[in-house]
């Protein structure tokens, strides 16, 4: 096996960005990277520091936009008169704290969600 790039994950490797290795003495092409280690050479991690941003950011992206779609009905002029006053100021409240959800501590790595009672 020709090996240019070597990428680690806890299962085994991803060699040439395109071939996975299982963590498997006996598989031939895991001796391979084996040797390849040997020679001086290092696996990169799966996903590199800003990948593995990139990838949360992206994810928390999509569940904020699910989140707001969810209440988007309540924008509408015939529904928002079915409401409450109450109702009204507690969906205002969560549209708005799901907004801001990526000004809060642990952004994007670990998510705060806020939950409307009222709905």
């Amino acid at each position: 096996m020709n090996i240019s790039t070597v990428k680690e994950t806890h299962k085994g490797f991803f060699v040439n960005g395109e071939t996975f290795v299982p963590n498997d003495p006996a598989n031939i092409d895991y001796r391979g990277i084996q040797d390849w280690i040997a020679e001086g050479n290092t696996p990169e991690p799966i996903e590199t520091p800003q990948e593995e941003q990139d990838r949360l950011e992206k994810e928390f992206r999509a569940e904020q936009k699910r989140r707001l779609a969810a209440t988007d009905y309540t924008q509408l002029m015939d529904e928002n008169e079915l409401l409450t006053t109450a109702q009204q100021d507690e969906i205002f409240q969560y549209r708005a704290d799901v907004r801001n959800a990526t000004l809060a501590t642990g952004f994007p790595t670990r998510p705060v969600w806020f939950v409307a009672r009222g709905m």
